[in-house]
């Protein structure tokens, strides 16, 4: 039997209540992304990104997993999966998931730029202590910013050249605007699935077997029963 790989975007957590980066209300308006989430700016408007990241995380201890990140759940103690993701959030872990794999890091969590050392934050506010280990200053959202490296993508690579006729990719989600998937997908055998808001011209939804558009909570019974077909139960 086959595996199920999921890969997900802003779109997944918009439903539990948490802003996109396209929204047009929320967190994103009232900050500019360009001083906020650049590796380039980030010390200089140290205060200006924790204010930022700090609102984020305390509005993310605000919201619940919705029925999708569930789904995902169960897809998992079903079958054999893994979940791909952009987001930095934690809900697909407090809908009880294991397998995750967060390529752009996690916003409940702060590092020290200088030894390593991470912590944990959960919904708190980072308040500008030091490192606890070695002392710098230089405490950072434990988050990938524009202009940095995202060592997991190499991860996400390898995932994707080792899917099968057999397997499952679920994309839930996502514009396409950061990582084409859909390019990355299009050569591989595996029976694939979108399930977006509404098009966009960044993802080339022709790549896909089945597309679904409109809010992932309502297309849940219909991308399961292709993917009951597929599995053989």
């Amino acid at each position: 039997m086959g595996r199920i790989v999921t890969f997900s975007g802003a779109g997944l957590s918009a439903e539990s209540g948490l802003n996109t980066f396209r929204d047009k209300g929320g967190i994103w308006t009232k900050y500019d992304a360009n001083e906020v989430c650049n590796i380039n700016k980030w010390k200089k408007n140290f205060e200006l990104v924790h204010e930022f990241y700090n609102k984020r995380r305390v509005q993310l201890g605000t919201v619940n997993p919705n029925a999708m990140h569930k789904y995902f759940k169960d897809l998992e103690d079903r079958y054999d999966t893994l979940h791909i993701t952009q987001n930095v959030d934690d809900l697909l872990h407090r809908a009880g998931c294991k397998n995750v794999l967060q390529i752009h890091g996690q916003i409940d969590k702060v590092y020290c730029t200088e030894c390593g050392e991470v912590y944990r934050l959960g919904h708190e506010e980072y308040t500008f202590w030091p490192c606890k280990k070695c002392g710098s200053k230089w405490i950072k959202p434990y988050v990938i910013f524009f202009g940095e490296s995202a060592p997991k993508y190499k991860n996400l690579w390898q995932e994707i050249a080792s899917l099968k006729k057999d397997d499952i990719v679920l994309v839930v989600g996502t514009s396409g605007a950061v990582i084409d998937i859909a390019s990355m997908t299009a050569r591989k055998p595996s029976l694939k699935i979108l399930n977006n808001l509404e098009e966009d011209k960044y993802m080339d939804d022709s790549v896909f077997d089945y597309v679904f558009y409109g809010k992932a909570t309502t297309k849940i019974d219909e991308i399961d029963r292709l993917i009951r077909d597929k599995m053989g139960h």
